[in-house]
């Protein structure tokens, strides 16, 4: 009990420090699909956060009916791990639209006009639990985990970036390690808030997989994520499909900087981008 106190008087001032970069107004959630489970938070005695920025081109906001640049600044994702569990808070504390191409009108509500868009970014908050044996250990064998959490309403609908509507999520992940090379893939359902009196919400699939080489200072990865709509005739609109392909390494060790080249697969999701993350493992 001692050292579990301890442990959360030790992460009070970076949990509280992320607290604050990630509560500000107004956001664009739907812009960017969900992050996947940090396994190798399970591995550190205290957990892993980290700080960075990205720039995305070709990116639609699709309420606004306008596709342009998105620059993303103060990227914050931070997981606190107490045994099996980890809670993960997420979000950026700056996002600025850059308007190049309208190709439809705003939606209902959305401030028409070409100027650019700045405010707040996504607030999301989850809890994950591995199943079986701690992720940690036995590196050789399959760890499972179940993942829920909810993504929360950072706008007003006017600025046209995203929709004022809470995101809720569960999932399903694991994890197979075999020598240097490591395997993880996850499943789950949301249900999604919609924008308008048309329907109260949409039930998305959700998915990620990639692989990752852990041999040496330089941890190459490669990895896909994104999300699928149910719907016959194709999700609302603000509710688009997101996938994207993502290409990248972590150097260090528990100082560690990770740069990732990013392809967008769906029609709403970005035509490329870089992000850059500077973090700590704790």
């Amino acid at each position: 009990m001692l050292r579990f106190v301890g442990h959360v008087r030790r992460s009070a001032p970076l949990f509280l420090l992320t607290i604050a970069l990630t509560t500000p107004a107004p956001g664009s959630a739907q812009m960017r699909p969900l992050e996947p489970v940090d396994w190798q938070a399970f591995s550190a005695s205290g957990g892993r956060a980290s700080l960075g920025a990205a720039i995305l081109a070709g990116q639609r906001a699709a309420l606004l009916g306008s596709k342009g640049r998105l620059l993303d600044l103060g990227v914050v994702h931070a997981s606190f791990r107490v045994d099996r569990v980890l809670i993960t808070v997420g979000g950026s504390a700056r996002r600025t639209f850059v308007q190049e191409e309208r190709y439809s009108e705003p939606a209902e509500g959305v401030r028409a006009g070409d100027d650019d868009r700045s405010d707040s970014g996504t607030v999301s908050v989850s809890t994950t639990v591995a199943l079986g044996i701690p992720a940690g250990a036995n590196p050789g064998r399959a760890a499972w985990a179940v993942r829920f959490g909810v993504r929360l309403p950072t706008t007003d609908d006017v600025q046209g970036l995203e929709r004022d509507e809470t995101d809720v999520f569960a999932s399903v992940a694991g994890r197979q390690r075999r020598g240097a090379w490591e395997v993880d893939g996850e499943l789950g359902a949301s249900i999604f808030g919609v924008q308008g009196d048309r329907f109260a919400q949409t039930d998305p699939y959700q998915y990620a997989g990639g692989v990752r080489w852990l041999g040496g200072s330089a941890r190459p990865y490669a990895r896909i994520t994104g999300h699928v709509d149910t719907r016959t005739h194709g999700p609302p609109r603000g509710n688009e499909n997101l996938s994207e392909l993502r290409f990248g390494a972590e150097i260090g060790g528990s100082r560690w900087l990770d740069a990732e080249a990013i392809v967008g697969l769906a029609r709403h999701s970005p035509a490329w981008g870089v992000r850059i993350r500077a973090g700590v493992t704790f």
